[in-house]
């Protein structure tokens, strides 16, 4: 699945906003290869997006929103981040998903050559029920196929026509909707049991900052002793060696052990717990790199297979520039081609790497603290090599407020 185009509102900090990841110009000898859909090479969208913004301005939010429509799209339902970030005075919420996919089918397919064919369109609407106890939906669902000459504009053109009464001609369609219709109708229950057998992409990996979140992650690919070796020795040196850690006579791993050079160790089990007596030998960078660790191997994991949606929030908070966009650099080049990799961060540095303007974004809270996005592409060109001077500047008023810690420095 690649997603072109998200539409949010009354959700978390987001009203009425939209986030278009597609981009109009080619670019020759981008630093990110693939950037457009093979075959339709006019179809260009964001492979990497690098989201930054001050604190609370959403970041954490719209990968709880992805998390929450990845699911609802690969098992139907409506999970708890839709309840828990509809705002108190509304009692629901919408959005709209836009994103390239295979033919709408009941059957699972094989990818192949024209896997990725159909551009889909998901409105959705979210209720809490009287009580404010249960969610339902409401929803609009459309697919076009897509053809050789097609360009986003063309297709955004085709999905807006498509509707019960009229169809497109020429190409395949799909076009299926209870949005209007009244819950207990016969036609609402018809559509939505049309619409739960469908069969879509389901390749995603999130790793989230939520306190309220405790997630698990599993270490289940061959090579992760490997890259959970190299990923931790790079954050923390004193690191020698990582073991696979072994029931006696049996062959299956049942951790592993992180080995330091004061003869000391840590154990971490297959679900990424560290010991509790010994979590103190691990400084807060070296224990998010375990989770960077496992994100790394789901990454590679995914050669050869259909696209996912990688997210890392914060990931890295606590380790030097130099590592992080090294991190960074391994994602871009290891991800699949049919894949896309967001990623939020506080440190501006991470704008002096070298990709295409249009991966840059950026994040703020208006007027009525809503968050609201500002794509680098629409305020600087492809040659703007200080675009890290600009935001320190605070060209884009994206800097935090400092007022308040200021006057309490000038006070006696």
């Amino acid at each position: 699945m690649i997603i072109t185009k998200l539409y949010v509102d009354n959700w978390y900090s987001f009203v009425d906003c939209e986030l278009d990841l597609t981009y109009s110009r080619k670019i020759n000898d981008s630093t990110i290869p693939y950037e457009y859909l093979p075959n339709f090479e006019n179809i260009r969208y964001k492979r990497v997006v690098i989201l930054t913004g001050a604190n609370a301005t959403g970041k954490t939010s719209l990968a709880k929103i992805l998390v929450a429509i990845r699911s609802f799209i690969n098992n139907k339902e409506v999970n708890h981040f839709f309840k828990e970030g509809m705002h108190p005075d509304k009692n629901e919420l919408v959005f709209h998903f836009e994103f390239i996919d295979k033919e709408p089918s009941t059957e699972a397919t094989v990818k192949g050559e024209n896997y990725y064919s159909y551009i889909h369109f998901l409105k959705v609407k979210v209720l809490l029920n009287e009580s404010k106890e249960r969610c339902r939906f409401h929803f609009t669902y459309k697919a076009v196929e897509i053809k050789k000459t097609d360009n986003i504009q063309k297709l955004r053109s085709l999905l807006e026509q498509l509707d019960e009464n009229f169809s497109l001609k020429g190409r395949e369609s799909f076009y299926l909707s209870n949005y209007d219709e009244d819950y207990s109708s016969v036609k609402f229950k018809d559509a939505l049991f049309i619409f739960n057998n469908l069969e879509l992409s389901i390749g995603w990996n999130f790793l989230y900052n939520d306190l309220s979140d405790d997630s698990k992650f599993k270490f289940n690919e061959s090579h992760n002793k490997d890259i959970l070796s190299a990923v931790l020795k790079t954050f923390d040196p004193s690191i020698v060696s990582v073991n696979e850690a072994l029931e006696k006579g049996e062959s299956e791993t049942n951790g592993f052990f992180i080995n330091f050079y004061n003869k000391d160790k840590v154990y971490i089990s297959n679900d990424g717990i560290v010991s509790v007596d010994k979590r103190h030998l691990l400084s807060l960078g070296t224990y998010e790199a375990i989770k960077i660790a496992s994100l790394i191997s789901s990454i590679i994991s995914t050669k050869g297979l259909n696209g996912c949606t990688f997210f890392l929030d914060e990931g890295m908070s606590h380790v030097q520039s130099e590592i992080e966009r090294a991190i960074i650099a391994l994602i871009i080049e290891k991800m699949n081609k049919y894949s896309q990799f967001f990623y939020t961060t506080h440190n501006y540095d991470i704008l002096d790497m070298n990709l295409p303007i249009h991966s840059y974004l950026f994040i703020k809270r208006d007027q009525d603290h809503n968050s609201i996005f500002i794509k680098a592409e629409n305020h600087f060109n492809k040659n703007d090599r200080s675009i890290i001077n600009y935001v320190k500047n605070d060209v884009l008023c994206t800097l935090p407020d400092t007022y308040l810690i200021d006057k309490l420095m000038m006070e006696d």
